[in-house]
């Protein structure tokens, strides 16, 4: 090495360009210079000049051969994974004063993984390791009373006549997996099941084109997102994103907080976590 530069010797350079000649010449790539033909001054070969596409091809052959010894045979370069909730950063996620104070409610009652509903604000948020982790919106009920009238569980959905009706109740319960035939997957509220109708969280019901849920999800206006009949009604990704992120089996806590935030110290009080007893009814819902 000198000066940065490899040397090489004028032999070693005599020597490889005559291996060089002697491979192609077997291969038939060059044409061997006639007897007759007089040999230069300088001592090199009157050489004609061969077909240089059978070189290339040669040449290509064995770098490809190269590239499938190499170490970085078969490397791609990195290309951006799709987003899940997982990726959403917390602190980018708003809360309400309402929901960040049952968010500690919900932490001292020992829940790590939960859904929150916001019904003033239309949002449902999904919380694990007790941090949010995502957020969509959500349609509830168009009454905005905070808990259901007496005679709602013994009645059927077809007696459930006026907006008193229409309610989605403001309390903490448990979810389990269900599935409609209309809506498709969902997650039962426990607790809230009557004779033949149960409020659940699902995909966004369309049966009712007057109401425009469609366009009522994408509102920016909170008061826009009561119209459901009880249910809480996402868009087909979110309810996609929460089926695949929440346990296939067992239960899941709901946080639902009231319209009226005076009535979170009754409904939220501290306590341990509680397990909800899924009730066997009838497969039927009523469109909500």
């Amino acid at each position: 090495m000198r000066n940065g530069v490899c040397s090489i010797s004028s032999s070693a350079t005599a020597r490889f360009f005559r291996l060089c000649f002697a491979v192609f010449a077997s291969a038939g790539l060059l044409t061997a210079p006639p007897a007759s033909a007089q040999t230069p001054g300088n001592g090199s070969l009157d050489v004609a000049q061969p077909d240089m596409a059978p070189v290339r091809s040669i040449l290509m052959d064995l770098s490809r051969r190269a590239m499938r010894r190499s170490p970085l045979a078969g490397w791609q370069p990195d290309r951006p994974r799709e987003a899940n909730a997982f990726d959403a950063a917390p602190d980018s996620l708003e809360l309400s004063p309402a929901a960040l104070r049952v968010s500690r409610l919900a932490e001292r009652n020992g829940d790590t993984r939960y859904l929150m509903v916001d019904k003033a604000h239309g949002k449902l948020i999904l919380f694990a390791g007790r941090k949010p982790i995502f957020s969509g919106a959500a349609l509830t009920g168009e009454s905005l009373a905070d808990q259901m009238p007496p005679d709602a569980i013994g009645k059927s959905v077809r007696q459930h006549i006026g907006v008193r009706y229409r309610v989605t109740p403001a309390g903490r319960f448990t979810m389990s997996r269900g599935h409609d035939p209309a809506l498709g997957e969902t997650l039962d509220i426990n607790e809230l099941q009557g004779i033949d109708w149960t409020i659940a969280v699902h995909k966004v019901y369309l049966g009712n084109r007057s109401e425009h849920r469609d366009a009522r999800l994408l509102s920016p206006d909170g008061h826009d997102k009561h119209i459901t009949t009880g249910c809480i009604d996402v868009d087909a990704a979110t309810i996609r994103r929460l089926l695949r992120l929440l346990p296939a089996v067992g239960t899941t806590p709901i946080y639902i907080l009231p319209t009226d935030e005076s009535l979170i110290a009754t409904l939220f009080r501290p306590r341990g976590p509680v397990s909800g007893t899924r009730v066997s009814l009838p497969a039927r819902r009523g469109p909500v």
